[in-house]
């Protein structure tokens, strides 16, 4: 069965005109029970210029200079054996320091009467192949994945909140399958250097380890965060159905100082595209980040990749679903 397809997208593909300017839109409070599909949770890798993200059941892996998917598909029997058949993939993120490698986390991946609802971290290449698997006893969704800066081959370290460790959030390591307790704030986010991060304990959120001044601007839930390349810009994803992404300068929040996202990015009035599931705004570019938004989902509308600035103007449409 084959892992992977590729598909390329056409020059109109990638410079098609902009969804146009919404006269009306009919969202309502009653859609937010209804999940769409599509791409969502993006993760960029500024070693190898590539977007994944998560695709229905599978995921996908964007060239930004091509516009080519590499879609990787839930079902890797053929790779990993008869025993450990995928259900879906459900986190994606990339490795610091291999531009080719990459990590996902397949749920309910063994179907036998032992090992039934277990899931298997795999780490692949960048064309879908298996370079290494690792099974694990976790449970349930995973909130995040990161795979740490600090990390080098054979010894690596990666953040995830599964059962039995959701509660308190751990550092992973697969070859040694230990668990090391985060004692300050856990980690969601590193630049990508690893010089900055973000993170979150005891209902506060940290930017290198001081507690953020959000003034009056102070959000519920931040559901993803993203550095742009140069470090200098951070993008947080708040959970809102209108203005669903907030930038600032990563200086600005070290100051300690109340102070102002510079953009809040609002795709409801001036689109009609939002996310029920989190725009997952992603810096691809120190200037531009891909977000992903979907129309009224009660007509069926899937999520889409869209690469936007700073003020809101789409770029381009990275997905057509």
């Amino acid at each position: 069965m084959a892992l992977m397809a590729t598909l390329a997208l056409s020059a109109g593909a990638l410079s098609c005109s902009t969804p146009e300017q919404a006269t009306t839109c009919n969202w309502g409070v009653n859609m937010l029970m209804i999940l769409p599909g599509g791409a969502t949770e993006q993760r960029y890798s500024p070693l190898a210029n590539e977007l994944a993200f998560l695709d229905n059941s599978g995921a996908g892996i964007i060239d930004m200079t091509t516009g080519t998917i590499t879609e990787i598909g839930p079902n890797l029997k053929a790779d990993l054996g008869d025993s450990l058949v995928p259900w879906f993939i459900q986190a994606v993120d990339w490795s610091p320091y291999d531009n080719r490698l990459l990590v996902v986390m397949a749920a309910n991946a063994w179907h036998d009467t032992l090992n039934n609802g277990r899931t298997v971290m795999l780490f692949l290449h960048n064309d879908g192949s298996l370079d290494t698997q690792f099974v694990g006893d976790w449970l349930g969704h995973s909130q995040y994945l990161l795979w740490l800066c600090d990390s080098h081959p054979s010894v690596d370290s990666l953040v995830f909140a599964y059962a039995p460790t959701d509660t308190q959030v751990s550092i992973y390591c697969p070859e040694s399958h230990s668990f090391t307790l985060q004692k300050d704030a856990g980690i969601m986010r590193e630049s990508p250097s690893g010089k900055h991060t973000f993170g979150t304990w005891s209902g506060s959120y940290f930017l290198d380890g001081n507690v953020i001044n959000w003034g009056n601007q102070n959000p519920i839930y931040v559901r993803s965060v993203s550095f742009s390349p140069d470090e200098k810009h951070i993008a947080f994803a708040v959970g809102q159905l209108g203005s669903v992404e907030w930038i600032y300068n990563v200086s600005d929040l070290l100051s300690g100082k109340p102070v102002a996202p510079i953009a809040q990015l609002n795709f409801m009035p001036r689109y009609c595209l939002g996310s029920v599931l989190g725009a997952w705004g992603e810096f691809v570019s120190d200037t531009s980040l891909v977000v992903s938004l979907h129309a009224d989902p009660t007509t069926g509308a899937q999520c889409n990749l869209y690469e936007v600035n700073f003020n809101g103007d789409i770029i381009r449409q990275l997905t057509h679903y």
